[in-house]
């Protein structure tokens, strides 16, 4: 049985309703009164409902488009690393891509050309690429399939470390991965038909801060590879010779022909003529640049034009490629192999000995 009371309170908030209502009609009580005068269970509890379903739904909103992001940079950094190996017919590998969906530039971190089975180091490590193609305009040619270029005003890549390794044979990584080049022999699968007709222009490619280093087997041994620094590599004009672009297997191409040339061609002396012997047969190849209008080089001292026509090997190694003490790299390397033929001459005379004791004795 309800306490006394419960009737009293029943007519008192009927009693309420009623005086708010006529307050209500004669304009004294304003409508934010009325809401809280609304008896639970009322109005403010369906606006409560209907602005929690709205949250609902813009999560939703929310996670599929980020998953539609995430799944549209884990497509393109599969086709860069499908198209990468096919061209060069080694293995490439991309740590991540991010396709911007807010402003416009997008980029790519950690692009590593492997060397072909048998070499211990990688040929080329890129740290990083930003460029001015958007994720609107990677998903609307995915969807509507326009057979239209991706068009790039500025593609800037920094901080790229080459490495040439040449081994006691002669042949060095480099050549391998030219001779597949130019002869498009590749041991990686085919991608796609669609990623291998994508094609881009490119106005202006940028490749800045670019380590080489140079190892030769017995040079190596005794002294470690000879490192060197260029300032700036770049192409102009990529695809746009007859305004149908260049496709991404030729844009690799393009673009490790170039760096290659541009480092080798700093090059002289000894390492000049072991690196003429390995790379006989395709130095031609490699300043031929298919789909750039034009190539530039700067060591330091401004761009110069015209790098497959003007530029060749030096005839001299510049300072900074050079440890201290070492004039030119015939002497650093008559150096290397000194050291190395002093080591051999060492470990034999030891062998010699311990043969010497294990035949006579201590007393020989």
């Amino acid at each position: 049985m309800p306490p006394p009371s419960t009737g009293f309170e029943r007519l008192r908030s009927k009693d309420d309703h009623e005086k708010d209502r006529l307050l209500e009609d004669s304009g004294l009580l304003g409508d934010s009164d009325v809401e809280a005068s609304a008896p639970e269970g009322g109005d403010g509890g369906g606006a409560t409902q209907v602005l929690k379903v709205g949250v609902i739904r813009l999560a939703i909103v929310f996670i599929i488009f980020a998953a539609v992001v995430i799944s549209t940079n884990l497509i393109v950094k599969s086709a860069i690393q499908g198209v990468g190996s096919y061209a060069l017919g080694v293995d490439v590998g991309v740590s991540s891509v991010s396709l911007s969906p807010f402003f416009g530039r997008s980029s790519i971190h950690g692009l590593d050309i492997h060397s072909p089975t048998g070499f211990d180091l990688d040929l080329m490590r890129l740290r990083s690429v930003v460029f001015d193609l958007s994720f609107w305009a990677v998903v609307g040619q995915a969807i509507f399939n326009i057979d239209k270029p991706f068009l790039i005003k500025e593609f800037r890549a920094s901080d790229l470390l080459v490495h040439v390794e040449q081994e006691l044979d002669g042949t060095s990584n480099a050549r391998v991965v030219l001779d597949r080049m130019v002869a498009n022999h590749s041991l990686s699968p085919r991608p796609n038909s669609r990623v291998m007709s994508a094609k881009v222009i490119v106005d202006r490619l940028d490749i800045d801060n670019i380590t080489f280093a140079l190892s030769m087997a017995a040079l190596s041994t005794a002294v470690g590879p000879v490192t060197y620094t260029l300032k700036k590599v770049r192409l102009e004009g990529i695809g746009s010779k007859d305004k149908k672009g260049a496709t991404l297997h030729e844009l690799f191409k393009d673009v490790v022909k170039a760096v290659l040339s541009a480092g080798l061609s700093q090059t002289g002396g000894a390492m000049k003529d072991k690196l003429l012997q390995d790379l006989e047969g395709v130095m031609g190849k490699l300043h031929n640049f298919s789909h750039a209008k034009e190539v530039y080089l700067d060591v330091g001292s401004g761009l110069h034009a015209g790098l497959h026509e003007a530029k060749r090997w030096a005839s001299n190694v510049t300072d900074s490629m050079l440890p201290s003490g070492f004039p030119n790299a015939s002497e650093l390397l008559k150096e290397g192999m000194h050291e190395v033929a002093k080591e051999g001459m060492h470990k034999a005379e030891e062998e010699a000995e311990e043969v010497m004791h294990n035949w006579f004795g201590s007393a020989r």
